[in-house]
């Protein structure tokens, strides 16, 4: 589980919230958890205004490519997967286009 727990990523990189920038209690929530999730389950966010709901938590496929083994990379994105993220993100740069393939790979089953 720490693999995957260290692989697991996609949140963006934001800045801390302070005293300056904290949002107040009059603001909108849309990005407010889905009120139907269960606890313990990966809440939901709106992706963008496709009206589509994403898991909060996303896999990076950048440590994928880190792993020694494709089977290990597959293993990965599969607990990913039975573990509520449905959200991924990977490019072709991360080492060599290996990341990439590896997820596609535990993608298509």
């Amino acid at each position: 589980m720490a693999s995957a727990a260290a692989a697991v990523t996609g949140l963006p990189d934001t800045p801390s919230v302070t005293a300056n920038n904290a949002p107040n209690e009059q603001t909108n929530h849309t990005n407010a958890p889905d009120s139907s999730t269960i606890s313990g389950d990966i809440p939901r966010r709106p992706f963008g205004r496709t009206g589509v709901q994403v898991s909060a938590l996303g896999l990076g496929g950048y440590s994928l490519g880190d792993v020694k083994m494709e089977s290990e990379a597959i293993r990965i994105v599969h607990e990913a997967i039975d573990n509520g993220v449905t959200f991924m993100d990977n490019a072709w740069e991360y080492h060599n286009g290996r990341s990439e393939e590896w997820m596609g790979k535990a993608l298509e089953g």
